[in-house]
């Protein structure tokens, strides 16, 4: 089964247990998991219980029917398995300049920066030619592997790179415009 991009119809089959689909979402994101967890200094063992603890807490959420976009389920994966991690003692939280956690709950002046920064990257992508914004959307936001990419826009892996660098750079030039 090859997915270009999680939505509902794939949450659906996956809180059905759709075999197929069951077997997608291990494969896929245990290799994903397992890549960015051999970074850390866990050993096999603890590797394999973080990714086992994750894929039920996902599993969980998908059944209850609690992930309410889709298309950032690569990232909610992710956040539930940095979750484990800190929970486990294996990530520290990140200390801000004051001392405080990060990622703590924010106040309502920190919520509404956050708020009105993920309207000006909405804004800004929109106003970017239409091939860098379905590369950025692609890349970032769908979570898409390169290979998918590479055959929608027809390119190969080093030519996406550098399509991806120019639709950053640009979207660098653009946001730096309308914050200042």
């Amino acid at each position: 089964m090859n997915v270009l991009h999680f939505d509902e119809s794939y949450l659906k089959r996956l809180a059905e247990r759709d075999p197929a689909t069951v077997e997608h979402f291990v494969s896929y994101f245990s290799h994903r998991l397992s890549s960015a967890l051999r970074n850390s200094d866990l050993i096999q063992a603890e590797i394999d219980s973080v990714k086992q603890e994750t894929f039920l807490r996902v599993w969980a959420a998908v059944r209850e029917g609690s992930i309410q976009h889709p298309q950032g389920f690569g990232s909610y994966v992710q956040a539930v398995c940095q979750k484990v991690l800190q929970e486990s003692g294996h990530l520290r939280p990140i200390k801000s300049e004051e001392g405080q956690n990060v990622g703590q709950e924010l106040g309502l002046e920190e919520e509404m920066q956050r708020f009105q920064n993920g309207a000006m990257v909405r804004t800004v992508l929109e106003q970017l030619p239409e091939r860098d914004r379905k590369i950025m959307r692609a890349r970032f936001f769908e979570e898409r592997e390169s290979d998918d990419i590479c055959l929608e826009f027809g390119v190969d892996r080093d030519y996406l790179r550098v399509l991806v660098d120019r639709a950053i750079k640009k979207f660098g030039e653009e946001y730096r415009k309308k914050s200042q």
